[in-house]
Protein backbone atom coordinates (compact mmCIF):
# COMPACT_ATOMS: atom_id res chain seq x y z
CA UNK A 1 0.00 0.00 0.00
CA UNK A 2 1.24 3.21 -1.04
CA UNK A 3 0.44 7.03 0.10
CA UNK A 4 1.13 9.88 -2.50
CA UNK A 5 1.00 13.48 -1.09
CA UNK A 6 0.05 16.06 -3.13
CA UNK A 7 -0.68 19.87 -2.67
CA UNK A 8 -4.03 21.76 -3.58
CA UNK A 9 -4.59 24.93 -1.78
CA UNK A 10 -2.01 25.01 0.35
CA UNK A 11 -3.60 22.02 1.80
CA UNK A 12 -2.11 18.04 2.08
CA UNK A 13 -3.90 15.83 -0.07
CA UNK A 14 -3.59 12.01 0.38
CA UNK A 15 -4.53 10.00 -2.55
CA UNK A 16 -4.50 5.94 -1.74
CA UNK A 17 -2.15 3.97 -4.43
CA UNK A 18 -2.03 0.32 -4.45
CA UNK A 19 1.22 -0.35 -6.70
CA UNK A 20 4.45 -1.47 -6.66
CA UNK A 21 6.67 -1.08 -3.37
CA UNK A 22 7.81 3.13 -3.40
CA UNK A 23 11.50 4.27 -2.98
CA UNK A 24 10.64 4.72 0.78
CA UNK A 25 13.05 2.04 2.51
CA UNK A 26 11.69 0.38 5.59
CA UNK A 27 15.15 2.12 7.46
CA UNK A 28 13.48 5.47 5.97
CA UNK A 29 10.39 5.05 7.28
CA UNK A 30 11.63 3.82 10.80
CA UNK A 31 13.97 7.00 10.99
CA UNK A 32 10.96 9.50 10.39
CA UNK A 33 9.08 8.33 13.46
CA UNK A 34 9.81 10.80 16.43
CA UNK A 35 8.53 9.27 19.58
CA UNK A 36 8.27 12.57 21.36
CA UNK A 37 5.00 13.98 19.09
CA UNK A 38 2.17 14.10 21.64
CA UNK A 39 4.29 14.21 24.68
CA UNK A 40 3.70 18.05 25.25
CA UNK A 41 0.05 20.54 25.11
CA UNK A 42 -2.72 17.71 26.20
CA UNK A 43 -1.47 14.91 23.52
CA UNK A 44 -1.09 12.70 26.23
CA UNK A 45 1.73 10.31 24.68
CA UNK A 46 5.08 8.62 25.83
CA UNK A 47 8.35 8.48 24.56
CA UNK A 48 10.17 5.01 25.80
CA UNK A 49 10.43 1.79 24.62
CA UNK A 50 7.53 -0.56 23.29
CA UNK A 51 7.16 -3.08 20.87
CA UNK A 52 3.91 -2.76 17.93
CA UNK A 53 1.53 -3.78 20.78
CA UNK A 54 3.31 -4.81 23.45
CA UNK A 55 2.56 -5.61 27.40
CA UNK A 56 5.50 -3.74 28.06
CA UNK A 57 5.61 0.31 27.73
CA UNK A 58 8.79 0.96 28.85
CA UNK A 59 9.18 4.85 29.75
CA UNK A 60 10.30 8.16 31.95
CA UNK A 61 8.05 8.91 34.40
CA UNK A 62 7.92 12.96 34.73
CA UNK A 63 4.51 13.02 36.61
CA UNK A 64 1.82 10.70 37.86
CA UNK A 65 -1.15 13.53 38.43
CA UNK A 66 -2.83 15.94 36.66
CA UNK A 67 -4.87 15.37 33.39
CA UNK A 68 -1.43 16.25 31.64
CA UNK A 69 -0.08 12.98 33.55
CA UNK A 70 -2.11 10.65 31.78
CA UNK A 71 0.56 8.57 30.09
CA UNK A 72 2.99 9.54 32.73
CA UNK A 73 5.43 12.01 30.88
CA UNK A 74 4.67 15.33 29.72
CA UNK A 75 7.28 17.55 28.28
CA UNK A 76 7.31 20.95 29.64
CA UNK A 77 8.87 18.90 32.92
CA UNK A 78 12.32 18.52 33.93
CA UNK A 79 12.64 16.05 36.46
CA UNK A 80 12.22 12.13 35.87
CA UNK A 81 10.74 10.09 38.55
CA UNK A 82 11.83 7.07 37.47
CA UNK A 83 11.35 4.54 34.67
CA UNK A 84 7.76 2.39 34.78
CA UNK A 85 6.98 -0.62 32.60
CA UNK A 86 3.07 0.19 31.36
CA UNK A 87 1.61 3.45 29.76
CA UNK A 88 -1.76 4.56 28.21
CA UNK A 89 -1.15 6.33 24.65
CA UNK A 90 -3.32 9.51 23.87
CA UNK A 91 -6.11 8.62 26.66
CA UNK A 92 -8.00 11.18 28.70
CA UNK A 93 -7.71 8.99 31.78
CA UNK A 94 -4.31 8.04 33.87
CA UNK A 95 -3.95 4.51 34.88
CA UNK A 96 -0.92 1.85 35.33
CA UNK A 97 2.93 3.15 35.15
CA UNK A 98 3.68 -0.55 36.84
CA UNK A 99 6.53 -0.91 38.52
CA UNK A 100 8.93 2.39 39.31
CA UNK A 101 12.55 2.15 39.01
CA UNK A 102 14.54 4.65 39.92
CA UNK A 103 18.43 4.56 39.51
CA UNK A 104 21.15 6.35 41.99
CA UNK A 105 24.33 6.11 42.93
CA UNK A 106 25.16 6.08 47.10
CA UNK A 107 27.65 8.16 48.54
CA UNK A 108 30.83 6.13 50.05
CA UNK A 109 32.70 9.02 50.99
CA UNK A 110 31.01 9.00 55.02
CA UNK A 111 28.04 11.16 54.36
CA UNK A 112 24.70 10.38 54.38
CA UNK A 113 23.41 7.72 52.04
CA UNK A 114 20.14 9.76 50.12
CA UNK A 115 17.87 7.17 48.55
CA UNK A 116 17.59 7.90 44.61
CA UNK A 117 15.79 10.84 44.01
CA UNK A 118 13.62 12.98 40.93
CA UNK A 119 16.17 13.13 38.23
CA UNK A 120 17.33 16.38 36.86
CA UNK A 121 17.73 15.98 33.25
CA UNK A 122 17.29 18.48 29.46
CA UNK A 123 15.55 17.23 26.51
CA UNK A 124 19.08 17.90 24.75
CA UNK A 125 20.28 14.80 26.97
CA UNK A 126 17.37 12.82 25.81
CA UNK A 127 17.54 10.28 22.72
CA UNK A 128 13.99 8.21 21.67
CA UNK A 129 13.18 5.98 18.52
CA UNK A 130 10.77 3.22 17.92
CA UNK A 131 11.86 0.46 20.97
CA UNK A 132 14.55 2.00 22.44
CA UNK A 133 15.03 5.32 24.48
CA UNK A 134 17.93 6.91 26.33
CA UNK A 135 18.40 9.97 29.04
CA UNK A 136 21.99 10.77 30.65
CA UNK A 137 21.77 12.52 33.82
CA UNK A 138 25.15 14.68 33.86
CA UNK A 139 24.41 16.11 37.42
CA UNK A 140 24.07 12.45 38.67
CA UNK A 141 26.59 10.67 36.65
CA UNK A 142 23.95 8.08 35.25
CA UNK A 143 22.90 7.14 31.60
CA UNK A 144 19.55 5.09 31.18
CA UNK A 145 18.89 3.41 28.34
CA UNK A 146 15.64 1.13 28.09
CA UNK A 147 14.39 -0.93 24.98
CA UNK A 148 11.36 -3.92 25.06
CA UNK A 149 10.49 -7.21 23.92
CA UNK A 150 6.52 -7.68 23.75
CA UNK A 151 6.59 -8.71 27.53
CA UNK A 152 10.07 -7.97 28.51
CA UNK A 153 11.15 -4.66 29.59
CA UNK A 154 15.35 -4.06 29.35
CA UNK A 155 17.35 -1.28 31.17
CA UNK A 156 21.10 -0.52 31.01
CA UNK A 157 22.57 2.12 33.22
CA UNK A 158 25.95 3.13 32.87
CA UNK A 159 27.02 4.90 36.12
CA UNK A 160 30.40 7.73 35.60
CA UNK A 161 31.04 8.14 39.37
CA UNK A 162 32.36 6.17 42.15
CA UNK A 163 29.63 4.96 44.51
CA UNK A 164 27.29 2.29 45.35
CA UNK A 165 24.91 1.86 42.47
CA UNK A 166 21.23 1.27 43.69
CA UNK A 167 17.73 0.91 42.17
CA UNK A 168 14.67 2.03 44.12
CA UNK A 169 11.79 -0.69 43.35
CA UNK A 170 8.44 1.28 43.88
CA UNK A 171 5.67 -1.80 44.25
CA UNK A 172 2.62 1.49 45.20
CA UNK A 173 3.27 3.72 42.47
CA UNK A 174 0.92 4.29 39.38
CA UNK A 175 -0.56 6.81 37.24
CA UNK A 176 -3.32 8.32 38.32
CA UNK A 177 -2.01 9.64 41.96
CA UNK A 178 -4.81 9.43 44.59
CA UNK A 179 -6.76 7.52 42.25
CA UNK A 180 -4.40 4.39 42.51
CA UNK A 181 -5.65 1.94 45.06
CA UNK A 182 -3.79 -1.19 45.92
CA UNK A 183 -5.52 -4.33 47.12
CA UNK A 184 -2.36 -6.96 47.42
CA UNK A 185 1.40 -6.55 47.19
CA UNK A 186 4.04 -8.65 47.39
CA UNK A 187 7.89 -8.51 46.65
CA UNK A 188 10.71 -10.51 47.30
CA UNK A 189 14.23 -11.41 46.68
CA UNK A 190 14.74 -15.12 46.00
CA UNK A 191 18.32 -15.30 44.74
CA UNK A 192 21.05 -12.57 44.40
CA UNK A 193 20.55 -11.97 41.05
CA UNK A 194 16.61 -12.01 40.62
CA UNK A 195 13.64 -9.66 42.27
CA UNK A 196 10.26 -10.45 41.90
CA UNK A 197 6.62 -8.73 42.53
CA UNK A 198 3.10 -8.63 42.25
CA UNK A 199 0.18 -6.22 42.57
CA UNK A 200 -3.44 -6.28 42.52
CA UNK A 201 -4.64 -2.75 42.37
CA UNK A 202 -7.62 -0.18 41.02
CA UNK A 203 -7.36 3.12 39.69
CA UNK A 204 -9.05 3.84 36.17
CA UNK A 205 -9.37 0.14 35.20
CA UNK A 206 -10.70 -1.81 39.12
CA UNK A 207 -8.78 -4.57 40.27
CA UNK A 208 -6.34 -5.25 37.58
CA UNK A 209 -3.34 -7.46 38.16
CA UNK A 210 0.51 -6.84 36.80
CA UNK A 211 3.63 -9.12 38.40
CA UNK A 212 6.93 -8.89 37.02
CA UNK A 213 10.53 -11.10 37.13
CA UNK A 214 13.71 -8.81 36.76
CA UNK A 215 17.13 -10.53 36.59
CA UNK A 216 20.16 -8.35 36.70
CA UNK A 217 23.75 -8.69 35.21
CA UNK A 218 25.24 -7.90 38.69
CA UNK A 219 24.20 -9.13 41.93
CA UNK A 220 21.86 -7.75 44.56
CA UNK A 221 24.31 -6.96 47.47
CA UNK A 222 21.35 -6.01 49.81
CA UNK A 223 17.52 -5.92 49.49
CA UNK A 224 16.25 -3.49 52.23
CA UNK A 225 12.37 -3.10 52.55
CA UNK A 226 11.98 0.62 53.14
CA UNK A 227 7.96 0.50 53.68
CA UNK A 228 5.17 1.88 52.21
CA UNK A 229 5.55 -0.47 49.05
CA UNK A 230 9.51 0.29 47.96
CA UNK A 231 12.16 -1.51 48.01
CA UNK A 232 16.13 -0.22 47.68
CA UNK A 233 18.55 -2.81 45.79
CA UNK A 234 22.04 -2.34 46.20
CA UNK A 235 24.32 -3.70 43.62
CA UNK A 236 29.03 -4.09 44.19
CA UNK A 237 30.65 -1.26 44.22
CA UNK A 238 31.99 0.80 41.33
CA UNK A 239 30.53 -1.52 38.88
CA UNK A 240 30.02 1.06 35.86
CA UNK A 241 27.18 -1.12 33.75
CA UNK A 242 23.90 -2.47 34.97
CA UNK A 243 21.72 -4.30 33.10
CA UNK A 244 18.19 -5.43 34.33
CA UNK A 245 15.59 -7.67 32.36
CA UNK A 246 11.72 -7.43 33.31
CA UNK A 247 9.59 -9.48 31.98
CA UNK A 248 5.76 -9.16 33.07
CA UNK A 249 2.72 -11.04 33.04
CA UNK A 250 -0.88 -10.08 34.14
CA UNK A 251 -1.22 -13.45 35.65
CA UNK A 252 1.65 -14.28 38.32
CA UNK A 253 5.13 -14.01 39.10
CA UNK A 254 5.77 -17.69 37.60
CA UNK A 255 4.17 -16.03 33.87
CA UNK A 256 6.37 -12.69 34.37
CA UNK A 257 9.53 -15.47 34.19
CA UNK A 258 8.34 -17.59 31.72
CA UNK A 259 7.87 -14.83 29.53
CA UNK A 260 11.19 -13.39 30.49
CA UNK A 261 13.41 -16.52 29.02
CA UNK A 262 11.00 -17.18 26.11
CA UNK A 263 11.67 -13.49 25.04
CA UNK A 264 15.28 -13.23 25.51
CA UNK A 265 17.11 -16.58 25.51
CA UNK A 266 17.61 -18.48 22.29
CA UNK A 267 14.68 -21.02 21.95
CA UNK A 268 14.86 -22.17 25.57
CA UNK A 269 12.97 -21.46 28.71
CA UNK A 270 15.27 -23.43 30.90
CA UNK A 271 18.20 -20.66 31.23
CA UNK A 272 19.41 -20.77 34.83
CA UNK A 273 21.79 -17.88 34.54
CA UNK A 274 22.05 -14.31 33.41
CA UNK A 275 24.98 -15.34 31.08
CA UNK A 276 22.03 -17.04 29.04
CA UNK A 277 20.21 -14.02 28.66
CA UNK A 278 20.43 -12.18 25.45
CA UNK A 279 22.63 -8.97 25.76
CA UNK A 280 20.80 -5.18 25.66
CA UNK A 281 22.58 -4.67 22.16
CA UNK A 282 20.68 -7.73 20.76
CA UNK A 283 17.50 -7.33 22.25
CA UNK A 284 17.66 -2.86 20.97
CA UNK A 285 18.35 -4.77 16.97
CA UNK A 286 15.37 -6.83 17.25
CA UNK A 287 12.89 -4.00 18.05
CA UNK A 288 13.80 -1.98 15.83
CA UNK A 289 13.63 -5.15 13.07
CA UNK A 290 10.16 -5.78 14.40
CA UNK A 291 9.19 -1.71 13.96
CA UNK A 292 11.05 -1.50 10.56
CA UNK A 293 8.80 -4.55 9.42
CA UNK A 294 5.65 -3.15 11.00
CA UNK A 295 5.56 0.75 9.41
CA UNK A 296 6.79 -0.98 6.10
CA UNK A 297 3.15 -1.64 5.46
CA UNK A 298 1.98 1.60 4.15
CA UNK A 299 4.64 3.46 2.12
CA UNK A 300 5.17 7.12 0.87
CA UNK A 301 6.27 8.81 -2.32
CA UNK A 302 6.31 13.01 -1.90
CA UNK A 303 5.56 15.52 0.08
CA UNK A 304 8.24 17.03 2.39
CA UNK A 305 11.06 15.32 5.50
CA UNK A 306 8.15 16.88 7.62
CA UNK A 307 5.71 15.64 6.21
CA UNK A 308 6.54 12.15 6.15
CA UNK A 309 7.26 12.17 9.62
CA UNK A 310 4.22 13.26 10.94
CA UNK A 311 2.91 10.28 8.29
CA UNK A 312 4.83 7.75 9.90
CA UNK A 313 4.61 9.03 13.87
CA UNK A 314 0.80 8.45 13.22
CA UNK A 315 1.07 5.14 11.85
CA UNK A 316 3.42 3.97 15.43
CA UNK A 317 1.14 5.85 17.34
CA UNK A 318 -1.59 3.24 15.53
CA UNK A 319 0.48 0.56 16.87
CA UNK A 320 1.08 1.47 20.65
CA UNK A 321 -2.80 -0.09 21.73
CA UNK A 322 -4.78 -2.91 21.81
CA UNK A 323 -1.86 -4.27 23.95
CA UNK A 324 -1.21 -8.05 23.84
CA UNK A 325 -1.70 -9.72 27.58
Amino acid sequence: MRFHWTSCAGLLAAVLLFSAPSCISHQQAFDAVDPFVGTGFHGHTYPGATTPFGLVQLSPDTRNTTWDGCSGYHYSDSLILGFSHTHLSGTGCGDLGDFLFTPGLLATDGNAQALPAPLPFSHGDEQAEPGYYRVAFPVDGITVELTATPHVGVHRYHFDEPGTPALLVDMRYGIGGDAVHVHELRFECPDKHTVEGFRQLGCWSPYRVMAFSARFSSPVTACRDLGDGRWLLLFPKDISVLTAWVGLSGVDEEGARTNLLAETTEGTTAAETVTALMDFDTLRRRARSVWEEALSVISVEGGTAAQRSVFYTALYHTMLAPNRM
